[in-house]
């Protein structure tokens, strides 16, 4: 189901119900989401943005968990390798 199909569907499911609690949580969960950015400093959202910045101007790559995790195991196998060739088992 697409954007488009679930926004319909929930206006419409929205529009037949008549349970004052579904309908209170629904907009508590609406406010919450429409609020999530007042948690931030405007420090913060500035930081972001700059971050999101860099990372869409090629500046700073992410990679996936598993790429790092397997990178950084790699490095430590050849660090560890190093040390015996350097002061044995």
């Amino acid at each position: 189901m697409g954007t488009s199909d679930l926004k319909l569907d929930l206006i419409q499911r929205v529009l037949l119900t008549d349970e004052v609690h579904v309908l209170r949580c629904l907009q508590a969960v609406l406010d919450k989401e429409a609020g999530a950015l007042d948690d931030f400093t405007d420090e913060e959202i500035a930081e972001l943005n700059e971050l999101q910045r860099m990372r869409k101007e090629g500046l700073e790559t992410y990679l996936p968990l598993d790429e790092a995790m397997r990178m950084t195991r790699e490095a430590l196998k050849r660090r560890s390798e190093s040390a015996v060739k350097r002061f044995g088992p």
